[in-house]
């Protein structure tokens, strides 16, 4: 499966930009896809202010270790030795580190209009109707997305 990989902007390295370059990850039951760092942290991208936005940093920041299952319905989470069923909101609280990281953002942000701007939909993001649209368009999102028919394959 091909997915984008993120390093930092050498033009910018205070890691505000970013840019994609595409690299192979594999999947199996037994062994998590490869965690994609850029250098000491995790580059992430500043997506739009819209619930696509928020399931695409959702699956930025998540998509090493949660799965959707859509054969069965079901959330699944890397557990560092098997994936596992997500039987206690795992992936809900992972939905609201979304909005904390969107407030962290937000108060990085000099200009203080755009500030004010981002900060608004970092506060909106905590709302359950938007954490929802995380989860609910996220599990439609590479890698989170799986067809849930090799699962109970041996490895």
């Amino acid at each position: 499966m091909t997915l984008p990989i993120l390093h930092p902007d050498p033009a910018n390295p205070d890691g505000a930009s970013a840019k994609v370059v595409s690299g192979e990850v594999g999947l199996s039951e037994t062994e998590p896809p490869e965690i994609i760092t850029a250098g000491a942290r995790t580059a992430i991208t500043d997506f739009p202010h819209t619930d696509t936005g928020n399931a695409k940093t959702y699956a930025q920041m998540h998509g090493n270790d949660v799965r959707y299952d859509w054969r069965r319905g079901r959330w699944l989470r890397w557990d560092k030795h098997r994936w596992k069923l997500d039987d206690d909101g795992h992936v809900m609280r992972q939905a609201i580190a979304v909005s904390a990281e969107l407030f962290r953002r937000a108060m990085a942000i000099r200009d203080e209009e755009q500030r004010k701007k981002a900060l608004k939909w970092a506060m909106e993001t905590q709302e359950r109707r938007r954490l929802d649209a995380i989860l609910a368009i996220a599990r439609s999102l590479q890698p989170i997305t799986d067809a849930g028919d090799k699962w109970e394959l041996d490895p």
